[in-house]
């Protein structure tokens, strides 16, 4: 090595070793290039599943199709779709299984795959090919980026009418999928037809009648309302006012001249599904109820629907960000391996760095600006390609190192991570919190049933319900769930159609919850729970019986003002497969005031963090206690209101007062 430097071999010996460095960077460098090409080729060697196709089909609880013709040689994307989709398709199972209407529930991935309950993909292969991203419900949806419905048609398999239901399903920006729901008609039509002589009629957003009863009464007069086609070109001006007016959503009545004489139509909406009810006998209260009822059944479709695609939105961002690198060098060459690749060229260059600089202190000003090149050249391919830079003196040719490693630092902790449904997530859960209060509390006879949310933090995760039963009881039922964000708010959602089904089959509260926990335990995640109050008013025997898993005991306050509170209780729900509940009772005398409330009610905090509290709100109910329960209500939320001034809240304050008048 000594006759190498000499000054009189340094013409060979310096060609010789800057050969031998430039070989070894170009073979380094090569084989980092081949390694990276390589996997980039052979993306399935980074997935980390050891599952198969068949196991990930196994796993889905429900029908799964692969479009058109159910296929099982699955593409590494479909296997990433099928793994995130088992929790999806246990809230389809609970959605479709908790409404009788729905025949078919069905989620329809971007790249193919279909999950469908209940499972007819013996049907599907019997029609082969198939393509649900082919059919009008998943490209209708598809397009106007929102939940829709399409026109009514005859359902091959039950010979009645149905209607489907659609909403896209958004991951990353993007529609990556379509839920949907087949409605049957038929529960409709049977009630359009239980009084024929009344004689409503379904009009689409067209002016196209849809639906009338079954059977027409004999010496049926209005055969305008026959004719194909829209009403809005009927030979009657009148009718075709009407039509105009009901396609717009308006309410009102009018009188008609037909061909076989007057009749008197009154018309209400259907917002949910663009639809509107006209009753040929002029009743308008009549034709608001009806309206208002098949509305309501269309919106609570439509719930589930949104519901089960918020669902596969979020299984699908759960699956991305636990394979953040999977999910990366499936579409494309990530950042993080361009980064490591220039950081083993950055190696490579060290190596050779050390031999170059070596000879760089008795090497000429060409060799210098070699080395001003290969370092410039390791900047550019950080950046990801390779071009020429301007020449510089040696001593600056470490600061360019320098900036080079930096470069490749800030690259390396650069990463994409995916925000979950940035289109439209506030306007989905304004909706689910609409979602999880009734519109009104129906009738008791011989008590005041009032309920009240007061907007003030999050209301996504606790939810209350008061309904009719058989023998003119009543549920009520409140409840929260132990979580946050949209996990909790999807529990929440799942978990009220499923505890109020639960409580009209069973014959006891504790017994409902019971059945309603089997159901929530599956659909419940990241451990988080369901506490419920759950009760049910019997006004013939003034019998409260209730069970209570885990959530706050409600009180009662006597006529006299004394305060009880409502013991017994067990395991919140979601805890475990098989809890143990004991039902518990009360009866109410005259003039008792039962109180039912969320924890948000007491927690409520004002500027100087001291919360409302459960005496506080025992205090205002005690003194209140001979008014109506509506004035009981005004009052708790004034006093509240008066609390917490403009302090901003954790969560919304929720109450129901049952107070027996007689």
């Amino acid at each position: 090595m000594a006759r190498i430097f000499d000054k009189g071999g340094l013409k060979v010996g310096l060609p010789v070793l800057f050969m031998l460095t430039a070989l070894v960077s170009i073979a380094l460098i090569s084989a980092v290039c081949f390694f990276g090409q390589d996997s980039a080729l052979d993306p399935m060697s980074k997935n980390e599943t050891n599952l198969s196709s068949e196991e990930l089909i196994e796993g889905i609880t429900a029908g799964v199709w692969i479009a058109p013709y159910g296929e099982r040689n699955l593409s590494s994307e479909m296997e990433t779709t099928l793994e995130a989709l088992p929790e999806t398709a246990r809230t389809l199972r609970i959605a479709v299984g908790g409404d009788d209407a729905v025949s078919v529930g069905y989620v329809g991935a971007s790249n193919g795959v279909l999950i469908v309950w209940p499972d007819i993909t013996e049907t599907l292969i019997e029609i082969a090919p198939f393509d649900h991203r082919e059919r009008p419900w998943y490209q209708e949806a598809e397009s106007a980026g929102e939940t829709i419905w399409t026109d009514p048609y005859l359902d091959t398999g039950t010979n009645a009418p149905a209607i489907t239901c659609a909403t896209p399903i958004y991951s990353g920006g993007e529609v990556a999928g379509v839920a949907g729901m087949d409605v049957s008609l038929a529960e409709i039509n049977r009630d359009m037809s239980l009084h024929p002589d009344l004689y409503s009629f379904l009009l689409d957003r067209a002016g196209v009648v849809v639906m009338r009863p079954l059977d027409l009464t004999e010496g049926f007069l209005w055969d305008e309302l026959l004719v194909p086609g829209s009403l809005l070109d009927s030979q009657s001006p009148q009718l075709g006012e009407i039509a105009d007016k009901m396609i717009h959503e308006q309410t009102g009545v009018a009188m008609v001249s037909l061909s076989k004489g007057e009749c008197r139509i009154a018309y209400a909406p259907l917002p949910s599904v663009g639809w509107s009810l006209g009753v040929m006998s002029g009743d308008s209260e009549l034709a608001t109820a009806k309206a208002a009822q098949y509305d309501e059944h269309f919106r609570r479709v439509a719930t589930q629907n949104d519901i089960v695609a918020l669902s596969a939105a979020e299984s699908l961002r759960d699956i991305a960000a636990r394979k953040p690198k999977e999910a990366e060098e499936m579409e494309n060459l990530s950042e993080d391996a361009k980064s490591n690749k220039t950081g083993l060229i950055f190696a490579a260059f060290v190596a050779s760095l050390f031999l170059a600089g070596a000879i760089g202190v008795w090497a000429s000003r060409d060799i210098s600006r070699s080395l001003e090149r290969i370092v410039e050249a390791l900047d550019s391919a950080a950046e990801g390609d390779l071009e020429e830079v301007e020449e510089t003196d040696l001593p600056e040719e470490i600061g360019t190192v320098g900036e080079a490693f930096n470069r490749m630092v800030a690259e390396q902790r650069h990463s994409k991570v995916e925000e979950y449904l940035t289109n439209g997530q506030e306007e989905v859960m304004e909706m689910i919190r609409e979602i999880l209060l009734p519109e009104k509390t129906p009738q008791v006879e011989g008590y005041e049933v009032e309920a009240i949310s007061l907007r003030a933090g999050h209301g996504d995760d606790h939810f209350y319900d008061v309904f009719e039963m058989e023998d003119n009881r009543t549920g009520v039922v409140m409840a929260k769930v132990s979580g946050d964000g949209v996990s909790a708010a999807l529990l929440a959602v799942l978990s009220k159609p499923v505890i109020r089904a639960s409580f009209r089959r069973g014959e006891d509260p504790a017994k409902a919850l019971r059945e309603a926990n089997l159901e929530i335990s599956e659909s419940s995640k990241h451990g988080m729970l369901v506490s419920c109050f759950c009760g049910m008013l019997d006004p013939s025997s003034n019998l409260m019986e209730y069970a209570n898993a885990g959530h706050i005991p409600p009180f009662v306050v006597s006529s006299q003002g004394f305060v009880d509170t409502l013991t017994g209780g067990g395991i919140a729900l979601g805890a475990l497969d098989n809890i143990e509940l004991d039902m518990e009772g009360w009866m109410l005398d005259s003039g008792d005031v039962l109180v039912i409330y969320n924890d948000g009610t007491i927690d409520a905090i004002d500027e100087l963090g001291e919360k409302f509290g459960t005496e506080k709100l025992i205090e205002v109910v005690r003194d209140n206690r001979a008014r109506h329960a509506s004035e009981i209500i005004e009052t708790i939320e004034k006093a509240i209101k008066s609390h917490i001034k403009n302090q901003p809240q954790k969560d919304d304050f929720n109450l129901i007062i049952v107070k027996r008048s007689d």
